[in-house]
Order: C-alpha cells, then sequence, then structure tokens
C-alpha cells in the first residue's frame, strides 16, 4: 500500500454482489477515512489472474464458485508467486465445503467469509492488513 491509499481488485462472477461490495466498501471507507486508490472488478478467475499479473493490488476479495478459473486456482496462483506475494486475500464464497476449507487451510489468506458477506468484517480485514503494511514499510 503506498500513501495514495489501498488497492482492491474484487473477484465475483456475480456482477451485482461485485458491484455492491465495491459500492459498500467505498460507502465504508469515507466514514472510516480508509484511503481507497482504487477497486478493481473481475468476474471470472481467469480474468482475475490477467489483472493480478498487469496491475497492483493490495488486497483481493475472490469468491470461490466462478467460471473459467475457481477461487482456489486463483488464490494458488497467488500464493505461488514470489511478485504477488504480498497481496492479502480475504476468501468469500456462497458455500464452504469440507474440501474447500481444507485447501484453504493449507493456503494463506486474511479471513474467509460466507455470503452474505458483512461490510464491518471485511471493512476490519481491509483496515487490519493495510495498517500493518504501512508500518512494514
Amino acid at each position: 500500500m503506498n500513501s495514495a491509499g489501498v488497492s482492491i481488485l474484487i473477484v465475483d462472477d456475480a456482477v451485482d454482489v461485485a458491484d455492491a461490495l465495491s459500492k459498500a466498501i467505498k460507502m465504508k471507507s469515507q466514514v472510516s477515512g480508509l484511503k481507497i486508490r482504487s477497486i478493481v472488478l473481475s468476474h471470472d478467475g481467469l480474468d482475475a489472474t490477467v489483472k493480478l499479473k498487469n496491475q497492483s493490488f493490495d488486497v483481493v476479495i475472490l469468491d470461490n464458485d466462478m467460471p473459467k478459473k475457481s477461487g482456489l486456482s486463483v488464490l494458488k496462483f497467488i500464493n505461488e508467486s514470489k511478485t504477488l506475494s504480498d497481496i492479502s486475500v480475504i476468501f468469500l464464497s456462497g458455500e464452504l465445503k469440507t474440501e474447500t476449507l481444507q485447501a484453504l487451510k493449507k493456503m494463506s489468506v486474511v479471513d474467509v467469509l460466507t455470503k452474505p458477506f458483512d461490510i464491518e468484517r471485511i471493512m476490519k480485514n481491509i483496515t487490519k492488513v493495510t495498517q500493518k503494511k504501512i508500518k512494514v514499510t
């Protein structure tokens, strides 16, 4: 994160969910004082990996069940990439199966949430990770 604010990638194939989450984060950040540099939306996992290769993000809010590439596949891509290791991932899913939870335990995530999402919890996570990054740099 730089002084201009946090850059967030929201990945969810449900366009209305991604839009609602983006708007909620923008509204809550105005109240909390959290600086948002950008919020980028992606609606499938393949597009998300392209965006991750070409843009810099501090936080990724990642749905699991998506076309072309699952959230777990995108998370694996992030975890295995040396250039993306600083990204904080909040995993979001409509349904968390046992095998998904087991896979998540082996990967680095800030939090795992189910839909409908709790915007207050998401904002706490974003604030927490951005404060840690500010202290480190």
